[in-house]
């Protein structure tokens, strides 16, 4: 039987995100397009009418090219650009909106999609 000095904590692993989305229909499609990525502990915060907030814990490693990538999956969703503008680590997070983020100057999409992207907006 082990005794109170054998036993640690758990640990919570991965990295906590936060976005604003203009609708839960925005944060609910953005949150499906992880798809096979891992994300669990998923708070929603609704301020009033329109506008959700939402965090959630990612196992990832919270590097810039992961945020990246949560910015490109968002500007391949249709109207989603509130989310792509917002999201961030939780601790950077201030709900203002980053204009243009993740596109190039003539406003298209910045980069190519990731093969796992591609195949989740085949199945939409």
């Amino acid at each position: 039987m082990a005794n109170e000095e054998d036993y640690e904590e758990p640990v919570e692993l991965g990295i906590v995100y936060k976005f604003r989305a203009e609708t839960n229909r925005d944060a609910f499609l953005f949150l499906g397009m992880l798809g096979d990525i891992h994300h669990r502990d998923v708070t929603w915060h609704n301020p009033g009418p329109g506008d959700c907030i939402v965090s959630f814990r990612f196992e990832g490693s919270g590097t810039v090219e992961e945020l990246d990538e949560f910015i490109h999956i968002a500007r391949t969703i249709v109207d989603c650009h509130v989310l792509a503008e917002t999201i961030e680590l939780i601790e950077n997070y201030t709900g203002d909106r980053k204009f243009m983020r993740g596109l190039t100057p003539d406003g298209t999409i910045r980069g190519g999609p990731h093969a796992k992207v591609t195949t989740q907006i085949e199945r939409l």
